[in-house]
């Protein structure tokens, strides 16, 4: 069962729970000040709110496919 859910989401679906993760850290470093050059981060609560909804959205994201995993 474990083996299952690793495979699902760090082997099989890994790119749509990077960037998610990248979407919350970059949130995250812009409510602490720290700004990435030529990465532009809404000020706005709202917008910020948002982004973290569908950072949550990303790495929430998945389904049960397999395809492209090694061994399967």
């Amino acid at each position: 069962m474990m083996g299952n859910l690793i495979q699902t989401y760090f082997v099989a679906n890994w790119k749509t729970t990077a960037s998610g993760l990248l979407l919350g850290l970059l949130v995250v470093l812009h409510y602490f000040g720290i700004n990435i050059p030529g990465v532009v981060i809404p000020s706005d609560v709202g917008s910020q709110i948002a982004m973290v909804l569908a950072a949550i959205g990303l790495i929430s994201a998945k389904d049960a496919s397999t395809v492209g995993v090694p061994g399967k």
